[in-house]
């Protein structure tokens, strides 16, 4: 509907201006993973699997990731979007065929709130703020323009992520915009440095209701 064009576009511009607020002046679109993957290593000393142009077939053309600068020009903020084709099964299966391919330990699934996800899910993940910006409302209002590009991006019908225990209990994780969740979403049969995590999904009904409610329903983080 043209309404929720508008109302997509409201939001996109509500969230850049909080992040500018924040310290994140300048916000642009990337499609070039080599260097999302350079930045990982050399911010966070991370390899970002979920991102991993090597592992994932046709990332550049299924996926996107978003660059914040500050009035300096420094890189001080990146997070990634992936779509995924779930082909016939749904995302409970998917998650358990590429979770094992892309990380290390061997997981065991648990995962009933995205049995009923099928067709295809964007994956919203990999998020990081420089430490001097994590203050105020910046991760939340970054984690939310995250999900408004990816619904504008592919329409999907549901979008996902994972968060720790901590991080998913915080009131980060709590306001963010994600409406089902399910705790310790995979435990581990062989050890990992990944620990427990919690599975968050917003169908794509709920982001339609979302672009005509706003964001005001959810708690903001501080």
């Amino acid at each position: 509907m043209a309404e929720d064009i508008w109302n997509l576009i409201a939001l996109v511009s509500q969230a850049k201006e909080e992040l500018r607020g924040c310290g994140i002046t300048t916000l642009t679109i990337e499609r070039d993973f080599f260097q999302l993957l350079e930045l990982a290593k050399s911010k966070q000393g991370l390899e970002y699997q979920h991102f991993d142009p090597h592992r994932i077939p046709q990332l550049k053309k299924r996926g996107f990731w978003i660059c914040g600068r500050n009035e300096q020009d420094e890189i001080v903020h990146f997070q990634g979007c992936r779509h995924d084709d779930l082909g016939d099964g749904n995302l409970e299966d998917y998650m358990a065929d590429i979770w094992p391919r892309l990380n290390s330990g061997i997981p065991v699934w648990d995962l009933p709130i995205a049995r009923d996800v099928t067709g295809a899910a964007v994956y919203h993940g990999s998020l990081w703020i420089r430490k001097d910006l994590r203050r105020n409302t910046a991760g939340t209002w970054a984690t939310r323009l995250g999900m408004l590009l990816a619904h504008g991006e592919y329409n999907a019908d549901a979008i996902y992520g994972t968060a720790t225990q901590q991080l998913a209990l915080s009131p980060y994780g709590l306001s963010q915009g994600y409406s089902i969740a399910q705790p310790i979403a995979l435990d581990w049969v062989e050890p990992s440095p990944w620990g427990n995590y919690w599975c968050f999904i917003v169908p794509n009904a709920h982001v339609q209701r979302l672009l005509r409610a706003g964001f005001e329903q959810y708690a903001p983080s501080k």
